[in-house]
């Protein structure tokens, strides 16, 4: 029988007529070659950044500035499209941890230039769980539920 094992993040946020939903996160790089060793893949140097959940996003998204400071490779290269233009974006893969915890190991990512926040956590980390904002009492309450398989080790 396969366990759940819950990872829940919450943030409590003022309301204001702009709406961000932030989140307090840290990435470090991540090479192919420590797929069998995931210790090490977590020992490469890992930057605190802000962020902010971004539901319009597709892919998650680092900063050009955070991907040449952790030197990330480059993995691949795509065109982004937006509302008015098509560029060709390098893709690399980090380790994202949300609040103080690894959650995914390899994750794709595009780098492009951000002003303000070095991270938007897009649909393909959101999707993977339960993402609710409520508005109690004039504030905004985010909370992210994550819910990952656990192995049993006989």
């Amino acid at each position: 029988m396969k366990r759940l094992s819950t990872y829940s993040l919450r943030r409590v946020i003022p309301r204001t007529d702009v709406v961000e939903l932030p989140v307090d996160a840290r990435v470090s790089g991540f090479d192919r070659r420590d797929d069998a060793d995931t210790s090490a893949a977590i020992a490469k140097t890992t930057y605190a950044v802000q962020g902010i959940f971004d539901t319009g996003a597709t892919s998650t998204v680092i900063s050009t500035d955070l991907a040449e400071a952790l030197a990330l490779p480059v993995i691949d290269r795509v065109i982004s499209r937006s509302a008015d233009v098509a560029l060709a974006r390098n893709v690399h893969m980090i380790n994202l941890f949300l609040g103080d915890r690894l959650l995914f190991t390899g994750l794709t990512v595009l780098a492009m230039p951000l002003t303000g926040d070095s991270l938007l956590v897009g649909m393909d980390v959101i999707g993977r769980g339960d993402f609710r904002v409520s508005l109690r009492h004039d504030f905004l309450v985010v909370d992210f539920d994550l819910y990952m398989p656990v192995t049993d080790k006989d």
